[in-house]
């Protein structure tokens, strides 16, 4: 089963319930029915829990470590800010600015 390595307790709990012999984790070099025919499986079960609202909030609370809540605005400030900084683009489209001032402000930002 593919399933073990990474989940190995659910893994058992599905080998359980389809009543599979041992060589079920093994992969084998060649396909083959692995089941006779009529097999049985076992008695089924839920292989995860269900997990309520208030559990999700003290894992969230529990596990977030200490990071300074923060706003999505000043996220996306800063994330523009970066972006006007790194590469100059010309924006005469979006503030109306003509190509003169925009060549004195480019001009003016390489003098710095």
């Amino acid at each position: 089963m593919l399933l073990y390595p990474y989940m190995p307790d659910t893994a058992k709990k599905l080998h359980k319930q389809l009543n599979v012999p041992a060589g079920a984790f093994v992969i084998p070099n060649h396909f083959y029915c692995l089941l006779p025919p009529g097999h049985k499986i076992g008695k089924p079960c839920p292989l995860f829990t269900k997990m309520e609202a208030s559990h999700m909030e003290e894992l969230r609370v529990r596990f977030s470590g200490n990071q300074k809540s923060r706003s999505p605005e000043a996220d996306t400030s800063s994330n523009s800010s970066k972006a006007k900084e790194s590469s100059p683009v010309n924006t005469s489209a979006s503030t109306g600015a003509s190509s003169e001032e925009i060549l004195k402000l480019q001009h003016d930002i390489e003098a710095q």
